[in-house]
């Protein structure tokens, strides 16, 4: 993918680990990222189908490799083929003691239940 989380970014929060099976059903709908919160899709196993914007461009994400959501980008997550297992990490442009108030705008997005 063509975008990379900007220099400095901090990581803030981090979501489960999803299967198949679990990813949570506010994922396959959609979610909007916040401004200045970046995410990071990571893939550990099989393929997983992310649809990126409205109306939305559609990337596979392979093993091992990871997709980059930015800012105010509406995305969606399916399993495309097979077992998969990913997470997200969510960074934000700020200065770190800045994550209190992340966390509360994130609300339960950085930590889906299944």
């Amino acid at each position: 993918m063509a975008e990379s989380i900007p220099e400095g970014a901090f990581r803030f929060d981090l979501s489960a680990t999803y299967n198949a099976h679990t990813i949570p059903r506010e994922l396959r709908r959609g979610e909007l990222l916040p401004a200045q919160v970046w995410g990071k899709l990571v893939v550990a196993q099989g393929t997983l189908a992310l649809k990126l914007g409205t109306p939305g461009r559609d990337i596979r994400i392979a093993e091992g490799e990871t997709g980059v959501i930015p800012p105010q980008t509406r995305f969606a997550c399916a399993d495309a083929s097979g077992p998969v297992l990913f997470h997200i990490e969510y960074f934000h442009e700020a200065k770190p003691n800045d994550s209190a108030s992340l966390l509360s705008q994130m609300g339960s997005r950085g930590r889906h239940s299944a």
